[in-house]
């Protein structure tokens, strides 16, 4: 492993879950780091608890990579101040439920960032990393979920399935480049993943949980050991192995699976919930007046 203490990297989704301890591992590692996120206050939180692990350099980037120009923004303003060795591809989210429950424009917002977003990082800081000529790691963030097929979740798991073959694609096009390729098969983690989700852990799904900082340690790991891809423990390898069932019996099981381990907030409920939350604030505001 090269040495990269001080060496610069860019995470995104780092104001929490697999993220924000991609961030700690790297601090401990003496790596400067750039927390790409939308939500400041999070970001300045997990800002002051890395300079609690170490006194290293970091920079923020506030902004939703969904929107258009926003990839751009970001590696234009950090490429222009520092030689980015690393780029971690953590942000995402996913959709639990039925797929014409959801509105159109959610799914579209998954598609864009899951994929989308990260397929412009990739490019646009591959060709950063290319022009500075040192020693660089992309680190792509699928899922388990991208070797199967999962009613319910089809979207999530669509995205995931990108993700894989992409990230495999271009670790063999960067193989006699300085750009190293990494991509991590995490199971399911203990995050705010489920609440964006609309998922519901019972307490047999809540069993096969990993932490996310085992996530981020694992991920950390196989990518200063230039591996081209890790799955968070030997569960999921044994997993995967099971991918190559006929789909015919392998879709029933995974739709059985997840709702043996999970149940899905209507999107309805959650509609309602929202607007019993506005009313209650409205309510709230108009008192205080």
């Amino acid at each position: 492993m090269k040495k990269v203490e001080r060496s610069w990297a860019l995470v995104t989704g780092a104001s929490s879950g697999i993220g924000e301890e991609i961030c700690y591992e790297l601090a401990r590692k003496k790596i400067n780091i750039i927390l790409a996120g939308r939500n400041q206050e999070e970001i300045n939180r997990v800002k002051n608890n890395i300079l609690k692990i170490n006194s290293v350099e970091t920079d923020i980037f506030l902004g939703d990579l969904t929107e258009d120009g926003e990839c751009e923004r970001l590696i234009k303003n950090m490429g222009a101040r520092y030689h980015l060795q690393f780029l971690f591809n953590n942000a995402g989210f996913g959709l639990y439920g039925p797929f014409m429950e959801r509105p159109l424009e959610e799914n579209l917002k998954l598609i864009d960032l899951n994929i989308k977003a990260l397929t412009s990082l990739t490019y646009l800081c591959a060709h950063h990393m290319k022009a500075h000529g040192k020693s660089s790691y992309i680190t792509n963030i699928s899922s388990i979920a991208a070797f199967f097929t999962v009613p319910y979740f089809g979207v999530y798991s669509g995205t995931k399935k990108y993700v894989k073959d992409f990230s495999e694609s271009i670790e063999y096009e960067f193989k006699n480049t300085n750009i190293h390729v990494c991509t991590v098969y995490p199971g399911p983690t203990a995050t705010n993943f489920f609440k964006t989700a609309h998922m519901i852990p019972n307490t047999i799904g809540e069993k096969f949980l990993m932490s996310a900082k085992k996530v981020a340690r694992e991920t950390i790991k196989a990518t200063l050991k230039n591996k081209r891809n890790t799955f968070i423990n030997f569960g999921n390898k044994v997993l995967v192995l099971y991918s190559f069932i006929p789909n015919t019996i392998l879709i029933p099981l995974g739709g059985y699976v997840m709702k043996l381990g999970s149940r899905y907030k209507k999107y309805s409920a959650i509609i309602d919930n929202k607007k019993q939350i506005s009313n209650k604030q409205n309510h709230t505001s108009r008192m205080e007046k």
